[in-house]
């Protein structure tokens, strides 16, 4: 998800830049928006994962979750043999 985050906010600079030189303020406008849009999306994109992972974990408690089952390498040269 960075990498959209990041790519919002180059295009957002570039737009900026380019606005600035031309004097378009149609395009000003929308390069700050994509600059704030940018900065925005990373605490909210946080907040709604620890979200996800709260909602899942007290679901997870009642319907079951995700088993993992980890095993060594020697314990099954073992169990071949």
């Amino acid at each position: 998800m960075i990498i959209p985050i990041a790519l919002c906010l180059l295009i957002g600079i570039v737009l900026t830049l380019v606005a600035i030189i031309m004097q378009a303020e149609e395009a000003l406008f929308a390069g700050i928006l994509y600059i704030i849009m940018s900065v925005l999306m990373v605490p909210f994109y946080g907040l709604f994962s620890m979200l996800a992972g709260l909602i899942y974990n007290s679901c997870a408690k009642k319907f079951g979750g995700l088993i993992i089952h980890i095993e060594d390498e020697s314990d099954m040269e073992k169990i071949l043999q």
